[in-house]
């Protein structure tokens, strides 16, 4: 049998009942929100894939991505970008198609996927962002951003473009 701790309606109520006013009613549940269980970390990661989803589908999938007209289907083009996370950090990638001949022996080229952003978590809904070099390295643009500014970084700033 485990008990249960107040919640901030039962405290208040209890508070009343013994006749505080509002100004202490207000600073108790000041108070009170410190103590308030956070969400875990596998929710935080949920509600940020989601939120990030959601913008990859509604701005940046209209807009790199485009049908490919089958009289100029000369040069590779975007066909998805995907998001996804690997330990504390969301990467997103860019999976193209190569209408070209493959140049190596027998390997088919007509499919390529490379990560080209990444959004790394370091605290609570903080996160860096960086961009891929060509050198295979990444490197970190914004530091300790919300979500928010750093989806905005992601439809912004043209070296995390994909």
């Amino acid at each position: 049998m485990s008990k249960q701790s107040p919640t901030p309606d039962d405290v208040e109520k209890l508070m009343r009942e013994m006749g505080f006013g509002d100004e202490d009613v207000a600073g108790m549940r000041e108070y009170l929100k410190k103590y308030e269980p956070k969400p875990s970390v596998d929710e935080q990661k949920a509600k940020t894939l989601e939120r990030v989803q959601t913008f990859m589908d509604e701005v940046l999938k209209p807009y790199y991505i485009r049908p490919v007209d089958a009289d100029n289907d000369k040069y590779p083009y975007t066909v998805d970008l995907t998001v996804e996370w690997r330990k504390n950090t969301l990467y997103f990638t860019k999976h193209m198609h190569d209408p070209r001949p493959s140049t190596s022996k027998g390997e088919d080229q007509s499919s390529i996927v490379y990560d080209y952003a990444r959004i790394s978590r370091v605290g609570q809904n903080r996160y860096n962002v960086a961009y891929k070099r060509h050198t295979g390295k990444y490197f970190i643009l914004y530091y300790d951003l919300d979500l928010e500014a750093c989806l905005e970084a992601l439809n912004n700033d043209m070296l995390l473009a994909p």
